[in-house]
């Protein structure tokens, strides 16, 4: 069995004898609204072009991430929209947003990396435990025109 590289014998996992184990970050991409060529262009209109609403997709925290912190979040279209796109996240368990800055692609753009207001995570409500549910909700949808949006959610 080969173990994984870390910077010392003190950081590896406790089954390995160690004393402070190392969490390594988990990562979701996750689209919410199909691109336009998904399965041959078989799909509506309604599952690509991105709508406002809440819980436009669900997913539930495994055992894996119990306990760990949400510590990054991007969004990104595959084509732009006309106006600003805003999206929050949400932990349905626990009754409260994880962002006091929500993730925005400005017009025009197709992600928010290149936004001129960056996402803030909430740090009084950013842990997750084992079995919390998150949705993602969708509070601007880029003027009705953006399409193919995804997001990616780190936690470590």
């Amino acid at each position: 069995m080969t173990l994984p590289s870390m910077h010392g014998w003190t950081h590896r996992p406790k089954s390995r004898g160690g004393t402070d184990p190392v969490f390594l970050p988990g990562y979701y991409s996750i689209k919410v609204f199909a691109d336009r060529g998904a399965l041959d262009g078989n799909l509506s209109d309604t599952a690509i072009v991105v709508s406002t609403g809440d819980g436009k997709f669900i997913w539930e925290i495994p055992t894996q991430l119990d306990g760990t912190r949400l510590s990054f979040v991007r969004i990104f279209v595959s084509l732009a929209g006309s106006d600003d796109l805003l999206v929050q996240l949400h932990n349905i368990t626990q009754a409260v947003d994880m962002l006091t800055t929500r993730a925005k692609i400005d017009a025009g753009d197709l992600s928010s990396k290149t936004s001129v207001t960056p996402v803030v995570i909430d740090a009084t409500n950013d842990l997750v435990a084992d079995g919390d549910q998150i949705r993602i909700d969708v509070d601007s949808d880029g003027g009705g025109d953006a399409e193919g949006l995804g997001v990616i959610a780190g936690f470590e």
